[in-house]
């Protein structure tokens, strides 16, 4: 089912494989200068999570946290794409 709306905040602590499926859609819910974040990654399977973010002109790394083999990134929203 579709997502729609402008949101301020996307949150999601699921699988690289299912984020990258889900990215276009997390990426056209949020509103510009929203915020998603993507929490409990494998630090070694993140680079997954950002190449589809990557493909996402409009989404932006802004932070990236790891510890003890887990990874949180945090992206932006801005006006490309």
């Amino acid at each position: 089912v579709p997502v729609e709306g402008g949101y301020d905040l996307v949150v999601a602590n699921i699988t690289p494989p299912v984020l990258g499926q889900l990215m276009g859609s997390i990426d056209e819910c949020l509103k510009r200068g929203g915020t998603f974040i993507a929490s409990g990654i494998i630090e070694e399977r993140a680079v997954e999570v950002l190449e589809s973010a990557r493909s996402r002109p409009r989404l932006e790394l802004i932070e990236r946290r790891d510890s003890e083999g887990w990874c949180g990134l945090v992206f932006r929203a801005g006006d490309n794409g």
